[in-house]
């Protein structure tokens, strides 16, 4: 009984093989993913001409990490994973001082309020 066990799973183990390999794809040759995700990076990249928000900058923050551990080690991809490296970290620092300035600026707008408005519970929560 243990014999024809053995053989049974022997024979589903092999026959499992082939069809594992079959789903192993390369990264690299995943042509529209790739793309979909490069526009995602570029669509949210701010220019001289586009302003964007920083929700907008930050999607693509993500996009470009997801690009560079996805597709890093592609050959073909080297100047823009190269480009991503050198700097989605610049990004990412100018979004946490700008988010930084923002909540500094809103401060100083409720305490110049608050004095306005002669707030003294306001001027000092401000």
């Amino acid at each position: 009984m243990n014999t024809i066990f053995r053989v049974l799973m022997l024979g589903v183990m092999m026959s499992a093989v082939p069809a594992v390999s079959v789903f192993a794809q390369d990264v690299c040759a995943e042509i529209e993913a790739k793309q979909a995700l490069y526009k995602q990076f570029t669509d949210n990249l701010p220019s001289n001409t586009v302003k964007k928000t920083l929700d907008e900058q930050k999607v693509a923050v993500q996009a470009g990490k997801q690009y560079v551990d996805k597709y890093g080690a592609c050959a073909d991809d080297k100047q823009i994973v190269d480009y991503l490296k050198a700097n989605v970290p610049a990004m990412e620092k100018f979004i946490a001082t700008s988010e930084a300035t923002k909540v500094k600026g809103d401060r100083y707008t409720n305490f110049d309020k608050a004095i306005d408005a002669s707030n003294t519970a306001g001027i000092f929560t401000s």
